[in-house]
């Protein structure tokens, strides 16, 4: 049975093509080192960022708190105003006396809407972090990116 599998699936390989599988075997394990390692260099800042982002809407909303509150009260004020201003005016009805709407007065409520003028944090920029250069970037064509320069045998084992 093996020699059957490995007739369908690439077994009877000639030395160019064991060759060339175990240098495409060394360039993946190579890239995903060097993947790791980028990932382990931006990990600190991406945490940094989320933090400085998380720490910004904290502030934003602790700003804010004090207005929605000053904004509840005068509306709690304002209608707790307006009932008492109706309360003569009841009388003034059941009494058969004349009405007078002069008291019920529309109230603005004043609220600082300083604390919206917000920015963003300086977040950490990608080239701030100093990420190596990799050889790869310096290609001139897409065809080099496709086919990267073929590496000695030695360099690789």
């Amino acid at each position: 049975m093996s020699s059957v599998v490995d007739s369908v699936f690439g077994g009877n390989e000639g030395d160019n093509q064991k060759k060339e599988n175990k240098r495409s075997k060394a360039f993946t394990v190579d890239q995903g080192a060097r993947a790791r390692e980028d990932l382990m260099i931006l990990n600190n800042a991406a945490d940094q960022n989320r933090n400085m982002g998380f720490q910004s809407v904290l502030d934003l909303l602790g700003q804010a708190m004090p207005q929605q509150m000053s904004a509840f009260q005068q509306g709690n004020v304002g209608a707790q105003q307006a009932l008492i201003n109706g309360m003569g005016q009841y009388q003034n009805a059941i009494m058969g006396r004349p009405i007078d709407m002069s008291q019920s007065r529309v109230r603005r409520i004043q609220t600082d809407p300083v604390y919206m003028q917000q920015t963003l944090p300086d977040f950490i920029q990608t080239p701030d972090i100093g990420l190596r250069n990799d050889e790869y970037d310096n290609f001139v064509s897409i065809e080099d990116r496709i086919n990267p320069p073929i590496i000695d045998e030695g360099e690789i084992l």
